[in-house]
């Protein structure tokens, strides 16, 4: 019976413990929509979620160092002490917003976000750079200024567009480059190391592994064709004949790949797949 219970302890002592998720320090979180779904459909979806985030980081007390809202998912670099309350609040606030205008009642964003710590200044540095760099390793734009849904253009532009809706702390990016040139290269220097990384996983992929192309059109330029072919309709509040003139008609002026389309939509992968094949082949 006591060995029993030795054995019991010693395996309860070596089986592995959950870590609760770190709440305070420099942090870097991101957030994606559920199931990968495209969450910022138009302007004013990205607006008011620069509002919400610039308003709850006022209310826990948290500094946002940079941040980037791509088509699907969102990151941000942060200082806070209660990380897990700012992003329910956020998420929660913006969710409510979200459905009320689209007359949705879905779940928006995957559960449970993702958040690291960074507890150098060069991982915190390192993860900033990630964030800037995203679009540009997208393939959204060639370079980090040209994009205009980013913390980038608030450090070195007065007149940035965005500015009036959100809030972020320069002084450790100004720590570190004084000169805007000084961050392009740093960028640059990230960008060319994600590439040269990316070039190893696709030679030492197995034989006969899929390889994705990245010369379709980025997602934001689709919703862009989206916009007119809805004509000031609400994308969830189509029938299914309309849903399906819409899928057709979006892939013969884009050209848009059937996951990139089940993602716009939020439709199954599969029914994508068959709705092209009536109707196109």
């Amino acid at each position: 019976m006591e060995a029993r219970e030795t054995k019991s302890k010693r395996e309860s002592n070596s089986a592995p413990q959950r870590q609760g998720r770190i709440q305070s320090g420099n942090l870097h979180v991101c957030i994606r929509g559920n199931c990968r779904k495209v969450i910022f459909l138009d302007n004013e979806d990205k607006i008011e979620f620069l509002k919400r985030c610039k308003k709850v980081s006022e209310q826990f007390d948290t500094i946002i160092e940079a941040f980037v809202i791509m088509d699907n998912h969102i990151h941000l670099q942060i200082i806070t002490s209660c990380v897990t309350e700012f992003v329910r609040r956020l998420l929660h606030g913006y969710s409510y917003w979200y459905n009320k205008k689209y007359s949705l009642s879905d779940k928006l964003f995957r559960t449970p976000f993702k958040s690291f710590c960074k507890y150098s200044d060069e991982w915190r540095l390192n993860s900033i750079l990630y964030i800037l760099s995203n679009p540009v390793n997208a393939d959204i734009c060639s370079r980090a200024e040209e994009y205009e849904w980013s913390s980038y253009n608030l450090m070195y532009h007065q007149k940035c567009s965005i500015r009036k809706y959100i809030d972020i702390d320069t002084s450790f990016i100004y720590s570190h480059f004084t000169t805007r040139k000084e961050l392009d290269l740093a960028i640059a220097g990230f960008i060319k190391s994600h590439k040269a990384e990316s070039a190893i996983k696709k030679t030492s992929a197995p034989a006969g592994a899929p390889f994705t192309s990245r010369s379709r059109m980025p997602t934001h330029e689709i919703l862009t064709h989206l916009k007119k072919i809805l004509d000031g309709r609400n994308m969830y509040a189509l029938d299914k004949v309309e849903l399906e003139q819409c899928i057709v008609k979006l892939k013969r002026a884009t050209g848009a790949t059937h996951y990139q389309i089940a993602q716009i939509f939020n439709e199954n992968y599969e029914y994508v797949r068959g709705v092209l094949r009536r109707n196109l082949c």
